[in-house]
């Protein structure tokens, strides 16, 4: 519908007019919609078009680098959709979420290097992430003036985009002030579409776009990710390849081959930057680093060059950054190497290497490099290039570096493994050379280690040619070495000192703590060695195929390689010069060292045990001559120990022919000499001090103690026919030569020394080791004659002891005898003691002179020892009695020698003269063939010994000493007899002198009693005369009763009867103390038999100095003596023999008396006499002290004072035994003492002590 908008309503015409035109407008508007369809669908179409491009672009994509030029095609597609563009492109978000990195079009229609776009630090970019956040697919805003402008000011901040910006405006293009910002967002990022003008379609048309850019990066992901998976196949097949050979290493030298595969599959991966691969190790302990390396031969790139060498870090200013990035912990670095420092580093690189030089290599100028390291465990890789390497490239180096790290680990694994086998190989050597020092026998068996020692060191993969042990003496070197094949001990020797002296290096070595030594010397100086070793060695043992002089200077030469031990050294040699020995050899050889210190140690243990041994066998042969020395009974022993030394010496394993001892005369003149060849003993023989005896004799005599004298060839027969000349020796060779023995041809004499003389020891070798086994023998021969001279000598004091003893028991004997017949024993004892005595004899007797009768008074034994009857022998009665009778007058030994016809005839003149009977003599019958007749005078006779043969000198000297024995025994016999009679006579007198003294003793104790008796006469007086009183007083009373009875007084008669009663009572008190007094008399009156009683010891005191003072007022009218009592209150009772001790204080208080009494006459009434008694109890004891002040006792009198029968008073006054018998009393009957204290003018006290607590003693 038309309508007119003037206010005006249209005529039917103008109506009609306006349908036709609708009608038209309708068609055409048709038309029009019918245009602008097609347009939509040619733009459509258009659009389509360039939307599949873009995908068709993106489909044929076959790498993730075609995704530029992806989008470069997507821009043209929209500039060619007529959207003019000021710039375009695509972001794609980081990890971070907060930046994304771009691809921008360049106004040429190019893309930008990708950069770094943040979207938090600017507010354009803070819109486009804020829209992100909320999930918004496009986003569409308008920029302009100040805060556009301040936009690109911040991004001209950025790096890449400020070089991007600068390379727009560079190309005449201004940067815009106003700008619509179009943002189609996708997953993974945007696309920014710029124009300079706003576009509505433009939005519809972008975010198409984006639909397709976002396949587009899909498609890209995909082939991003088949690449990097082929990539990292591709990758990996080359890191296995890597880790394959490095796993395969055996050993560290193959690093070599490592890195130089390293670089080639790092070549082959696309790195062509990379110049050169390199691997470091460090070794902290040493402060070393092992490097492998490969680099590109730059003369020919197609060319690496390998290889090893050790660095010191320190020494390059390279090395110092290196070392500090190791230290420093960080996983990679790079060190830019450029001018000095990049010329320091490859000369000093190529100093250490052989394959090249610097300047052959980089010729006159060295490129800066950048060292590109990335560090492992043990070390770091590194990889040398032109400047810094792409991250790829790092990754690379990164993932190689892990890699090997790995791979080296198990290297290091498969090393120490290696280590630990070889370990295992090189303990079980040692183990099994422990083992066989340990199984050691013998000290010789180390010889044998020596051996086991090479065979085990080769065993183990080392070179050995001789191998040798060598102990280091002060004076010398004792040197065992194998033969060359090691199979056994090639030589033995000794060596000076000075043959290493002279070598400063070796003189130096063992000086030093160095536990090896290295000592390779050419041809001219190992023959000089060698020449040396043979000249100035010592040989025990000689190597026949050792090398001659030649084959040492054909071999070019010697290298001694030798470790220290705790004694020495072991070593083994090489052919020729090896001056740089494997420190794998060197390793070994010095445990090989510490196992042979064990071997050696073993092989002291067992020499000092072999050496223990031989000294215990030593000590034992030495011990048993000791003990056959100590068994000798007789001198004549000795010559057995000759036979026991040969064999105490053989046994030993000395090969001895003869042994013997010699003996020095005392004047000089020659020698004894026992000697034994192991069959026997030698007859004792004497040697001159002549020729070869003087000689020895002579070197004893310059204090030699073992003189080795060798008897060649030459001289030994004349030896021997000498030695044959002479007495004893000479007979008993003969024979042995007679007997088919042979005299050596050539001998040896060792002649060892002692006190006394010497020891020959004959042997057919030299036996240097048994010189001190020769002296040691001498030493305890010295103690054997010792020994055999003291037995000489005991001998001597045996026989002198026995002969003693015999003679004493002859003394004694005949010394026992009493009376005539006792002298029937004479014979037998003579016989029983010349027996003891060992005189060889068949009859004995004793032949008594009798001056007066002129005979002899035989007594004979028979041949058994018994006795016969005793007969007298006239002086006259045969030729032999008158020259017996002659020499007993002389005092000589006569001596006579029978044959049987003598004897005979002796016997029948003794028959014809009735002297003797045939049948009384036993042996008369079986008269001996031959009788030595031997006379020994004494005082009294004759000694009489009858032996078969005439005695020696020493059976003579015992029998005369047995003469005068029985000459003293004899006379006692007689004095005896003589004494008899004396004997009678004295025994009268004793026994007339014991009645006597009997008599004394009674009547002692009669005076004893007497004096008692006054004093209890006094004493009884008393109680007598109370009772004659009172029985007046009753008789009296008795008159009274009467009368009161016949008055009837009743209470008179009782009173009196009262008073009767009480007389009656003191008439009997006073009749028990008479009772009493008659008591103590009688029983002072009887023997001493009493026994031991309780007694109350102050009361008896007093009691006894009442009686004793009134006997001395009986005895002595008008004395009078004042009388003190100090009796202590603690004495008590005491158990004593009352009436035996009554007598001791009757006699002590009686001689008090009588002192003062007779001091007092004498001093004209100047003088008070006072006895003073006192009791006491003093250490246990009881003492009882009776002292008076008279004139005192004398030292002299004091000391006979208790003897028997000793008095001072007139004779006839006193018998001497009053003080002796009160000793007796108290200290044989009481086991106390009676003692006296007392000094002239002083008075006297004489103090009786007893035990308080006694145990009765019998009365004495």
């Amino acid at each position: 519908m038309v309508n007119e908008f003037n206010g005006k309503v249209l005529g039917e015409e103008q109506a009609d007019i306006l349908k036709r035109f609708s009608r038209v407008f309708e068609q055409a508007y048709i038309r029009f919609l019918d245009l602008k369809k097609a347009e939509a669908q040619a733009r459509e179409a258009q659009i389509q078009l360039c939307l599949e491009r873009v995908r068709a672009r993106a489909m044929a994509m076959h790498a993730s680098e075609e995704l530029a030029e992806t989008a470069a095609l997507l821009f043209k597609q929209v500039e060619e959709l007529g959207i003019p563009l000021w710039s375009s492109g695509f972001q794609i978000w980081n990890e971070d979420d907060i930046s994304t990195t771009a691809w921008m079009s360049t106004p040429e229609g190019g893309i930008q290097a990708p950069f770094r776009l943040p979207h938090t630090e600017d507010p354009f970019f803070r819109e486009i992430l804020d829209a992100r956040e909320r999930g918004k697919d496009f986003l569409v805003f308008e920029s302009s003036g100040a805060s556009l402008e301040e936009t690109y000011r911040y991004m001209h901040t950025l790096l890449g985009v400020r070089e991007m910006l600068g390379d727009i405006e560079a190309s005449g293009f201004t940067l815009p002030t106003f700008q619509v910002t179009h943002c189609g967002f996708f997953p993974h990022g945007y696309l920014m579409f710029i124009t300079r003008e706003l576009y509505p379609e433009a939005a519809d048309i972008f975010g198409r776009f984006t639909h397709a850019f976002e396949q587009t990066y899909t498609r890209f992901l995909d082939l991003k990710k088949a690449e990097a998976q082929a990539r990292e196949a591709q990758i990996e097949a080359a890191l296995e390849r890597v880790r394959s050979r490095a796993m395969a290493m055996h050993k560290a030298d193959e690093l070599v081959e490592v890195t130089l595969l390293l670089r080639k599959e790092m070549g082959r991966l696309g790195v062509e930057e990379l110049e050169t691969s390199s691997i470091y190790i460090h070794d902290e302990t040493t402060g070393k680093t092992e490097c492998w390396y490969s680099i590109q031969d730059r003369n020919d790139e197609q060319n690496l060059i390998s290889d090893h060498m050790t660095i010191d870090l320190q020494d390059t200013w390279v090395g110092r950054q290196m070392q500090a990035f190791y230290r420093s912990g960080d996983l990679q670095t790079s060190i830019v190497m450029q001018g000095a420092n990049r010329t320091e580093w490859i000369t000093y690189c190529a100093e250490q290497s052989d394959l090249f030089s610097a300047e052959e290599f980089y010729g006159a100028e060295i490129p800066e490099r950048t060292y590109h390291l990335y560090r492992f465990d043990n070390g770091y890789m590194g990889a040398a290039a032109p400047g810094e390497i792409s991250a790829e490239s790092w990754d690379l180096l990164k993932r190689a570096t892990a890699v090997f790290s790995l791979a080296y680990t198990r290297f290091n694994d498969l090393r120490k493994a290696e280590a630990q086998a070889r370990e295992a190989r090189i303990e079980a050597a040692l183990e099994r050379v422990r083992s066989r020092a340990m199984a050691m026998q013998e000290s010789a068996d180390l010889l044998d280690i020596v051996v086991r020692m090479r065979a085990e060191f080769v065993a183990l993969g080392h070179e050995a040619h001789y191998f040798w042990h060598m102990r280091w003496l002060p004076d010398r070197y004792e040197k065992a070495m194998t033969s060359g094949d090691g199979a056994r001990i090639g030589m033995v020797m000794e060596l000076p000192r000075h043959i290493h002296g002279d070598i400063p290096l070796l003189a130096e070595w063992e000086k030093s703590d160095a536990p090896t030594v290295v000592y390779a010397m050419d041809a001219d100086a190992a023959v000089d060695y060698v020449h040396k070793m043979i000249t100035l060695g010592d040989f025990e043992q000689v190597d026949p195929s050792a090398p001659t002089l030649e084959d040492v200077r054909h071999i070019g030469g010697l290298t001694f390689i030798m470790a220290r031990t705790t004694h020495g050294e072991i070593g083994y040699s090489l052919p020729g010069v090896v001056p740089d020995v494997p420190e794998a050899d060197l390793a070994t050889l010095v445990r090989f060292a510490g196992a042979f210190d064990l071997a050696y140690r073993r092989f002291e243990d067992l020499k000092l045990k072999e050496q223990q041994y031989r000294e215990a066998e030593i000590e034992l042969a030495l011990e048993r001559v000791r003990a056959r020395t100590m068994a000798m009974q007789r001198s004549e022993d000795l010559a057995d120990l000759s036979f026991e030394l040969v064999k105490q010496v053989q046994a030993l394993g000395v090969a001895t022919w003869f042994c013997a001892f010699n003996i020095y005369d005392e004047d000089g003149k020659g020698s004894l000499e026992w000697g034994s060849n192991g069959e026997g003993v030698f007859p004792l023989y004497r040697t001159p001090r002549e020729g070869i005896f003087l000689r020895y004799y002579e070197a004893g005599q310059r204090g030699e103690t073992l003189l080795v004298h060798e008897i060649g060839e030459d001289e030994c027969p004349a030896h021997y026919a000498y030695l044959c000349t002479l007495p004893g020796v000479g007979e008993q060779l003969l024979k042995m030569k007679d007997a088919g023995i042979p005299f050596p041809t050539s001998q040896i004499d060792h002649v060892a020394y002692f006190k006394y003389g010497y020891l020959i020891f004959i042997t057919y070798e030299p036996v240097p080791e048994s010189h001190d086994i020769f002296k040691r023998f001498a030493r305890v021969f010295e103690q054997t004659y010792t020994r055999f001279l003291d037995l000489q000598r005991a001998e001597a004091q045996a026989r002198e002891a026995v002969r003693q003893a015999s003679l004493d028991r002859v003394r004694a004997e005949i010394a026992s005898m009493r009376t005539t017949a006792d002298l029937d024993r004479i014979t037998p004892l003579l016989w029983r003691e010349l027996t003891t005595l060992g005189v060889p004899f068949i009859r004995c007797g004793v032949f008594i002179a009798d001056e007066a009768a002129r005979h002899f008074r035989t007594h004979l034994g028979r041949p058994d020892g018994a006795a016969l009857a005793a007969f007298d022998l006239p002086f006259d009665s045969a030729p032999t009695t008158r020259a017996l009778a002659e020499h007993w007058r002389a005092a000589k030994v006569y001596r006579e020698q029978w044959d049987r016809a003598q004897f005979v005839d002796w016997m029948r003149s003794m028959a014809e003269q009735g002297i003797l009977d045939d049948a009384a003599y036993p042996g008369a019958e079986d008269p001996p063939e031959a009788l030595a007749l031997l006379f020994a005078p004494f005082a009294q006779g004759m000694l009489y010994v009858g032996s078969p043969a005439p005695l020696s000198d020493d059976d003579v000297a015992v029998v005369r000493s047995l003469a005068e024995a029985f000459a003293v025994a004899y006379a006692r016999y007689e004095d005896f007899r003589k004494l008899e009679a004396a004997k009678r006579t004295v025994e009268a007198a004793y026994d007339e002198l014991n009645e006597a003294k009997d008599r004394l003793v009674q009547s002692e104790k009669l005076a004893s009693l007497g004096a008692l008796t006054a004093g209890i006469a006094h004493e009884i007086k008393n109680p007598l005369n109370f009772i004659n009183n009172f029985a007046e007083l009753n008789e009296e009373l008795a008159d009274e009763v009467a009368e009161a009875l016949d008055a009837g007084d009743l209470d008179e008669v009782r009173a009196i009867l009262d008073d009767v009663r009480q007389n009656a009572a003191i008439i009997k008190q006073h009749g028990k103390r008479a009772d009493g007094i008659v008591r103590s008399m009688m029983q002072h009156a009887r023997s001493g038999e009493g026994r031991h009683e309780p007694v109350d010891v102050n009361a008896f005191v007093e009691e006894y100095l009442n009686l004793a003072y009134h006997g001395q007022r009986a005895r002595v009218p008008g004395f009078n003596a004042e009388l003190v009592t100090e009796l202590g209150d603690d004495v008590g009772t005491v158990e004593m023999v009352p009436q035996e001790m009554g007598r001791v204080l009757i006699n002590l208080l009686g001689n008090a008396f009588d002192a003062v009494c007779e001091y007092a006459a004498s001093q004209n009434g100047q003088y008070a006499p006072k006895v003073t008694v006192t009791t006491r109890r003093e250490n246990g004891q009881v003492a009882i002290r009776v002292a008076d002040n008279g004139p005192g006792i004398p030292d002299e009198v004091k000391a006979k004072i208790f003897e028997p029968f000793f008095t001072t008073k007139p004779t006839g006054s006193g018998t001497g035994l009053g003080l002796s018998l009160s000793h007796d009393i108290v200290t044989q009957g009481h086991g106390g003492t009676l003692t006296v204290e007392s000094a002239p003018g002083q008075g006297a006290t004489f103090v009786v002590r007893f035990p308080s607590h006694m145990v009765p003693v019998p009365p004495h």
